[in-house]
């Protein structure tokens, strides 16, 4: 009986990858794996953002429904505001870009509480600035009347609650507005009286 032959593999038949076919498919995997990394930090820096701004327009509404519970004429000055006028008067609304003091401007403090409003020693503090609050509240009034009512009468109080922050993420600062309305039913009951 004749020896069995042995199979022999020609270079060509050989089955398998070259270490440069390796490589190739180590490049293409790390490129694609450093773009998913990138998006995995893309997305956890925007819900940092949208959970800063959240927790920046639930503080605003809070105090500005505090704001709209207190008496129309609160004895502590926090409704107080410039004469009455059809117009919002200069530094009305936002502060960001007007500042954050001025003689219009009610600043928060915890010694001078709005009552249905959270204080600052409940909020997160800030990173940058030990003993701060990360969230500043801030707010202005505009004694609105309309034209031709009683000089110096308002018949609402028109009220801008500011809350200016930042995110962790990004160091420039971001803020909030809320407005909200507090009428003088007293007035609005007279003028009702005075037109039948």
């Amino acid at each position: 009986m004749p020896a069995p032959e042995r199979h022999r593999l020609r270079p060509f038949d050989r089955r398998g990858f070259t270490l440069l076919e390796v490589m190739i498919a180590l490049a293409i995997l790390s490129v694609g794996l450093l773009g998913m990394m990138q998006l995995q930090i893309m997305g956890i820096t925007s819900n940092s953002g949208a959970r800063a701004q959240t927790i920046a327009s639930q503080l605003a509404t809070e105090l500005a429904g505090a704001l709209e519970a207190l008496p129309f004429d609160d004895a502590q000055g926090r409704l107080s505001g410039p004469a009455a006028t059809a117009t919002p008067p200069a530094g009305f609304g936002r502060r960001l870009g007007a500042g954050t003091t001025g003689t219009l401007v009610h600043t928060w403090s915890d010694a001078m509480a709005v009552p249905g409003a959270r204080l600052d020693s409940s909020l997160e503090a800030d990173p940058l600035e030990a003993g701060k609050p990360l969230y500043r509240r801030a707010w202005t009034v505009w004694n609105y009347s309309a034209e031709g009512t009683a000089s110096g009468a308002s018949a609402s109080k028109v009220i801008a609650v500011s809350v200016i922050y930042h995110e962790r993420w990004n160091g420039s600062p971001r803020e909030v507005v809320v407005l909200s309305q507090r009428s003088n039913a007293g007035l609005a009951l007279s003028y009702a009286a005075a037109y039948r």
